[in-house]
């Protein structure tokens, strides 16, 4: 960290070279007035005041008696779970980021003077300049310019902490503390005569009965004076972990002494204190206790406060930047308050139109989305989305919201719902309530579209599918080619609804057991294998799409055994061709599977799932839907699916 300049009063501790060019307070000068009475001269000699001079900067605030409400809301930052910018990680972890900054409580984006994140305790800042930034700088700007003439540099990665509490003091917050405090409470406490004597022996860092260690801030009429640091809180800010490069630079001098509140959490009554330091406050709970025994500190929360009290900086935002879903959102005809236009999920691609708006304590961006035959354009919460593309880990990609991980090639795979697809499609299947779920994966560009991406289904002859590849695999696995008999045993199982030869073939493959492990080697989940009757297995239609994606990237089997069970599922019964088949694109392939049973409410359940290349284009598809009067009414919601998808790739 960049070292405070020091005094050059022998002894005296660093503080930053801004307070120590700062002019002193001096008080009480002896007056002499001078009165003419009669003719006469008096002279009245009144009683001189002692000088008081201030050396911890606490005098910038001596006379500010302006006050700010504290009236813009702000989501507690529990309910956020923003991740720490990829620019300020390795900062934050070297600098007790958790315990001095807090919780991210907006994602890093950039402004005039740089990239900026705000903390539940403080903000980072990464200086430098963006081609968006304004010539004209707003209120906010100039804030930030203030706050930089103050932060404390690191110059091995030129990251500054912004002193956001000289801030929220100057304007005198009324964002609470606890226990009825405000920030412009806190400048009250600041005044000079709250300073209080050294200890008798004279030393600058003294242990004071009962009290703590003196730091000198000041001088009375020659003599020294300061504030006392508890021993809880002197303990806290000297451990190596919490101030790396020395309390004096990553505190500072102390503003305040250390003031008593009570607060009530949970009903239950706690005894405070909270203390200002040049960087910061930290908060004691005495009647709250860590792992170690030790009262709780924590750092007071200035960044929320911040944002509670002032306009937050605009975003420089450059037109035509990239940008990307980190998590699953709705875009928004407004911010804040709009209806959604589109639902995406994880990895998805935005492009920034230059527009951004706070709205409630909450950052939005404007936002173009793009597919291949539409496009259109909404409002993205900025906590949704990041500035780092996307990257390949290790060999999986997450799906969104308690979805399962798969091997993908490149950048992860994108997601959205079927607004973006089709709004025609998406609306028929909202119709269809929670008796139907959908999804399909374009291969060609990596991008999923899901409706009820978690629901489960029966499966009923589809089981066979995952069934011919693990029997393939275990037959690749001994090191030879199927049998003749084996052969014509897959093409029965494929076509009939032979129950020897399925029983058979269940029975060679382990059934229920030997299936699972053999899906668990591929990292596939949400199929789940029924013991005694295959049909009656259970699926997330993700798992189907992802299992067929995998055949068609070539990802499991050898090519000779990729080619069979393409055969296979090429040339299924024509009555067993609805949906994925008899909707198929003009001069499509298709290789698939249906599947359909008589579920334990004595209605049914249907299911298509297939490959679908038609030119360049290939996707995979899966169509499930339950809960059914009559099999034709499942046969009509696949057709009506499948059919839509199809247009879309024609």
């Amino acid at each position: 960290m960049q070292k405070p300049i020091p005094q050059t009063r022998p002894g005296r501790a660093w503080w930053p070279a801004s307070l120590a060019s700062r002019p002193a307070i001096r008080l009480g000068i002896a007056a002499i007035l001078v009165l003419l009475l009669g003719g006469g001269i008096w002279l009245v000699y009144l009683h001189a005041q002692p000088q008081v001079i201030v050396t911890n900067g606490a005098d910038r605030w001596a006379n500010d008696q302006h006050i700010t409400p504290a009236a813009i809301p702000f989501a507690s930052p529990e309910t956020l779970q923003i991740p720490v910018d990829p620019a300020f990680t390795a900062y934050y972890q070297a600098h007790a980021g958790a315990k001095l900054l807090g919780a991210p409580v907006t994602p890093g984006f950039p402004i005039a003077q740089g990239w900026i994140q705000f903390f539940t305790a403080n903000a980072l800042l990464l200086p430098g300049k963006h081609p968006a930034a304004t010539a004209s700088k707003s209120q906010a700007e100039k804030q930030i310019d203030s706050l930089i003439q103050d932060g404390l540099k690191d110059p091995r990665t030129g990251i500054m902490q912004l002193p956001l509490l000289h801030t929220l003091l100057t304007v005198g917050s009324q964002a609470r503390v606890g226990g009825g405090l405000t920030y412009a409470d806190l400048r009250n406490a600041m005044q000079p005569n709250q300073m209080i004597p050294a200890p008798a022996t004279g030393n600058i860092l003294q242990s004071a009965s009962g009290q703590g260690t003196f730091i000198q801030t000041g001088a009375r009429d020659g003599q020294k004076i300061g504030h006392v640091i508890p021993p809880a809180l002197w303990a806290f800010i000297t451990r190596p972990d919490v101030s790396p490069d020395g309390w004096q630079t990553d505190f500072g001098a102390p503003l305040t002494g250390a003031i008593p509140f009570g607060n009530v959490q949970y009903s239950v009554s706690h005894r405070l204190l909270i203390q200002v330091f040049w960087r910061g406050a930290l908060v004691i709970d005495r009647d709250a206790r860590d792992a170690s025994g030790q009262p709780i500190i924590q750092p007071l929360d200035t960044g929320v406060a911040y944002l509670q009290t002032l306009t937050p900086p605009a975003p420089a935002l450059g037109a035509r930047t990239s940008i990307w879903t980190s998590s699953s959102l709705d875009l928004l005809s407004a911010p804040g308050t709009g209806s959604a236009v589109l639902h995406v999920s994880q990895h998805f691609p935005l492009t920034l139109t230059g527009k951004a708006q706070w709205s409630a304590g909450t950052l939005w961006y404007h936002v173009k989305w793009q597919a291949p035959r539409t496009s259109g354009t909404g409002w993205a919460p900025a906590s949704g989305t990041t500035f780092t593309a996307p990257k390949t880990t290790s060999n999986a990609a997450s799906a969104p919201a308690g979805g399962m991980t798969f091997s993908v090639p490149g950048n992860p795979a994108a997601w959205a719902s079927f607004d973006q697809l089709s709004p025609g499609l998406a609306q028929y299947l909202a119709s269809q309530g929670n008796n139907t779920a959908a999804v399909v994966y374009d291969l060609t560009r990596q991008r999923y579209y899901t409706y009820h991406l978690n629901n489960q289904y029966l499966m009923g002859n589809s089981i066979k599918v995952p069934v011919l590849l693990a029997f393939l695999a275990m037959v690749e696995q001994q090191g030879r080619r199927p049998t003749s008999d084996e052969l014509q045993q897959l093409t029965t199982m494929m076509n009939t609804v032979d129950g020897d030869t399925n029983e058979e073939l269940y029975n060679a493959i382990g059934r229920s057991l030997g299936l699972t492990e053999y899906l668990n080697q591929l990292g596939i989940t949400g199929l789940e294998p029924d013991y005694d009757n295959w049909n009656y297995s259970m699926t997330k239609p993700l798992a189907m799409v992802q299992l067929l994606t995998l055949l068609a990237e070539g990802k499991v089997l050898t090519p000779q055994d990729r080619a069979l069970v393409f055969s296979l599922l090429k040339n299924s019964a024509p009555d067993q061709q609805v949906g994925v088949g008899d909707t198929r694109p003009q001069g499509a392939s298709v290789a698939m599977k249906d599947g359909w049973v008589m579920g334990t409410d004595d209605r049914w359940t249907m299911n298509t799932s297939g490959i679908v290349t038609v030119g360049d284009e290939t996707y995979v598809i899966s169509v499930y839907s339950a809960h059914l009067n009559t099999l034709a009414d499942g046969q009509s919601i696949a057709r009506q699916v499948c059919a839509s998808v199809a247009a879309y790739f024609s």
